[in-house]
């Protein structure tokens, strides 16, 4: 970990005459197993301009979800169990990301291309209960919850759009491959049966880049 806080120091003091762009956005992520069939992403950063097709970013970002309400039935089909389990995600990005087209002639929009390696803490929390069907009110509920660390790696392809003539704010609509796996650390739960796999699924994202000067 302390590698990669290094270099990405020095990436930045070292370009710090280049123009720096701060960004935000939020990302959904198709995935069954969680409730509304997927799980959700927010995350900030900045992108460093070194070259017109070589615009490297560095980023924070945070993935959640709530997976779907398991209920377990007794033999009479009443219910006997239920368990509910959340997890969140918090990422280190760094994505060299590369721009193609011809954005220095038309100054408007251009594609991009976001391989992205990640540095995760993935906790997951769940809760398990014991329906007492004589007396709800003595129901048990057995908590517990599961820290994970992870390197992964992912994949954007982006169209960014510049949003005016008089300064470089601009806006990027990506199609994710994500690789960051939550599922283990669900899995992990003492109570739980299932093996879960949160990498390896697609998402959508929108990025707000915020420019502080004219385009060059």
């Amino acid at each position: 970990m302390k590698y990669f806080i290094t270099f990405l120091l020095l990436c930045s003091l070292s370009i710090t005459a280049q123009r720096v762009k701060p960004f935000a956005g939020f990302s959904l992520y198709l995935d069954t197993d969680f409730e509304q069939s997927g799980y959700a992403g927010a995350n900030l950063g900045t992108e460093f301009k070194i070259k017109q097709y070589f615009k490297p970013e560095i980023e924070t970002s945070i993935l959640f979800g709530r997976l779907q309400i398991r209920t377990l039935r007794d033999g009479l089909g009443n219910d006997s169990d239920f368990f509910i389990s959340n997890v969140y995600a918090i990422n280190f990005s760094f994505s060299p990301k590369i721009c193609l087209g011809d954005e220095q002639e038309s100054g408007t929009s251009f594609v991009s291309i976001r391989p992205k390696y990640n540095f995760s803490r993935i906790q997951s929390n769940g809760s398990h209960f014991i329906i007492d069907k004589d007396n709800p009110l003595k129901s048990v509920e057995e908590k517990d919850q599961y820290i994970d660390w992870r390197h992964s790696f992912g994949l954007g392809l982006g169209f960014d759009l510049y949003l005016s003539d008089k300064n470089s704010n601009s806006i990027a609509f990506i199609l994710y491959y994500q690789g960051i796996e939550m599922g283990n650390a669900l899995s992990k739960l003492k109570f739980s049966t299932l093996n879960y796999a949160t990498k390896d699924v697609l998402g959508l994202g929108i990025i707000y880049y915020i420019g502080t000067k004219n385009k060059e």
